[in-house]
Parts: structure tokens; sequence; C-alpha cells
């Protein structure tokens, strides 16, 4: 089959369970890949069978989990072949379902094995007329492709008879209908000598004594027969009822695998989870540590500059002081100044004096001259 016929089928597969079953939950599927957790197959097959499917058993939202997938396709496989046994009489190919590919990947060949299973249900059920009308009113393309799906469904299917009398070996030899058999002595053939002459010496009576032979042996193997059927009938019904039982046991066997497979999956799932928070709490640590690490190396940092704060407090400490002796040798120079300038002052004053001092002396020597002169004409008058 070409890419582009395969193409063909799986999209008529999608059609026929969107537009052919009306209670289906949830978002459509839009490829047979959506179809991997089992769930949109299992409510499909509750409108075909309810009394065999009820889709409130099964697991939903499953996302990526695998395990969980296949245990729901494993359920819906057991349920369907018991459908095709109890309800339709019929069986068909089940192992070749290959669940793990379905469940792991969502290979669409693997769903379509397990699609066309459920569409032979569909046309095979007591509702298939309504069923094969959805399918009438498909596409015509689709109803093509349908058609080829529900032929190749019909012949992976057998009488579940036939099917569970393989290697019953010579029992089937013994299932012989009483019906087949007429005790009617005319039918037999028997008697008919009555009609016919009569031979002398008593011919007649060897004859209705050979008759009566054979009526009694043929009652006799009527009666072995009858036994033979009952001996059959008791070792079938104790055959059914072993299969029965061993039927039971194998589903509760495999009730009780996929619930330690479940088990053995939600184990491994926890254990994954423990790794990773493992992980995550190891990749915690080593990211404490390096902040650790950091946090001493800032803290060095840190440690050395309070050491340069107190030399620098120390230094500014020192410097202040240097600055009040400044100021007081700002003061001091202040008073200097203030000193200076009075000196300054004083100094022109005297200058100012110095410079008047000739003029006084010269004023001076002039009253000496004159205060000469007046002793001389003192003394003179006095004489």
């Amino acid at each position: 089959m070409s890419d582009e016929d395969a193409e063909a089928r799986h999209g008529a597969m999608v059609e026929f369970l969107t537009s052919c079953f009306t209670e289906l939950s949830g978002p459509l599927p839009s490829s047979l890949s959506d179809l991997s957790d089992g769930v949109v197959l299992f409510e499909a097959l509750s409108e075909i069978a309810p009394d065999h499917f009820d889709p409130s058993t099964v697991a939903r939202d499953l996302g990526d989990n695998w395990a969980l997938k296949a245990s729901n396709l494993r359920k819906l496989l057991r349920n369907l072949e018991t459908y095709y046994r109890d309800g339709l009489g019929k069986s068909a190919d089940f192992e070749s379902v290959d669940v793990p590919s379905i469940s792991r990947s969502g290979d669409p060949e693997s769903v379509a094995n397990l699609v066309e299973l459920i569409a032979g249900a569909a046309v095979s059920c007591e509702a298939r007329g309504e069923f094969v009308g959805r399918i009438m009113a498909m596409e015509t393309d689709g109803q093509l492709q349908m058609k080829g799906v529900i032929e190749s469904a019909m012949a992976r299917m057998v009488d579940a008879d036939d099917d569970d009398s393989m290697g019953d070996g010579g029992d089937g030899e013994i299932a012989f209908d009483s019906d087949d058999y007429d005790s009617d002595e005319d039918d037999m053939g028997f008697g008919s000598a009555s009609t016919g002459p009569m031979t002398p010496g008593g011919g007649g009576s060897a004859m209705a004594r050979e008759n009566e032979d054979l009526k009694r042996k043929l009652e006799e193997a009527q009666q072995e027969l009858a036994a033979q059927k009952s001996r059959s009938s008791v070792q079938v019904e104790d055959l059914e009822s072993a299969q029965r039982k061993l039927r039971a046991l194998t589903e509760d066997l495999q009730d009780r695998l996929d619930r330690r497979q479940d088990e053995l999956t939600a184990a491994e799932d926890a254990l994954s989870k423990r790794k990773r928070s493992l992980g995550d709490a190891e990749a915690q640590v080593a990211d404490l540590e390096e902040k650790r690490a950091q946090l001493a190396d800032e803290l060095d940092v840190a440690s050395s500059k309070a050491l340069q704060l107190a030399k620098a407090e120390a230094t500014v400490v020192a410097y202040r002081k240097k600055l009040e002796g400044v100021g007081v040798m700002s003061q001091q120079m202040n008073e200097l100044e203030d000193q200076s300038a009075s000196y300054l002052r004083k100094i022109m004053e005297l200058e100012s004096d110095v410079k008047k001092l000739p003029g006084l002396q010269k004023s001076l020597e002039e009253a000496q001259k004159k205060l000469g002169r007046a002793e001389k004409e003192k003394a003179e008058s006095d004489e």
C-alpha cells in the first residue's frame, strides 16, 4: 500500500470514528495517533455494546504516560474479545494488535489494525443498520475506503465455535443427531419379507427371527449412540466449564498482571521523580555551595575593605586633627595679620613723624637760635 493510499485509509478511519459515534467526549481526534490512549475507542465501543464497555473505567488525561495508555488498550482488547465471542459469536486475531507500538509512539498502522476490528464490530452488532447508514452518509472517498476496511475486518473474523473446537480431536465425530436415523421398520426395509413368497419348511419364521435380531441390534446401537451422545454432551459441558474456568483464571491473571504492571510503572515513575528530585537537590546544593564560596569571597573583600575603612577613619581623624591645628594656626595667622596691620599703621605713623622731624629740628634750631639771641639780649640788658 502506497503512502497516499495509507493516508486516505487512515483519514477515512478518523472520519468513521468522528461521524459515526455521537457520544465522544473531549476534543475529536485529527489523526490515528491521537487514539493512542484508547479513550475515544472505548467511548465508540460503548455505543456499540454498552454492557461490555464502560468509558468511566479507563484512565484519562494520561499525557505521555505510555504505561497507563497500554493498560487502557489491554482492557479494551479484553472486552472487545469477550464481546466478539459472547455478543457476536465470532473471534479474530486480537493478538496481532501491537499495544506497545500504539501506547509508546501512536503508530498509525497499529492503531488502524485495532480500528479495523472496531469497524467489524460496528457492522456486526444489533444496531448495525444504524452504523451502516452513518457510514453511507460519509464522503464518497471515505465510504470507499471504509468498504475496504470492513471487508478486511470481516475476513479476519471467524466463528467462535470453529475457533473453540480447534484441537478437540475426535470429539467432533461423536456429535451426531438422532434425527439422522429413522427407527421405522418399513423405512429401514425390515418386515418386507412378509409380502414375498414364503419358503417351505418355516422360512418365514427364520426371516422373522432375523428381523427381530436386527431390531434388537438397532435398538442396542441407538441406546449406545444415545449413551455416547450423553457422554459427549457431558464431556462438552465439562470442557466448556473448564474453558470458562481457564478463561476466568486467565482474565484474573491478566488483571493481576496489569495491576502489577501498573504498580511497577507507578513505582518506576516515582523512582524517576525521586531521581529527578535528587538531581535537582544536588544541583541546588552545588548552587548553594557556589553561592557560599562567592559569599566567602565577598566577605573577605568586605573584611579587607573594613580594614581599609578603619585605616581611612584613622587617617581622617589625623587629618581632622591637622585641620583643627590648621584652624588654630589660621586664627593665629589672623591675629598676626591684625598685629602686622597695626604695626604697619604705627610704622606708617612713625614714618610720617620721621618725615616731620627735619622741619621740627629746623624749627627747634630756630627756636634755640631765638632762645640764644633772647638769652644774649637778656644778658646784655642785665649788664
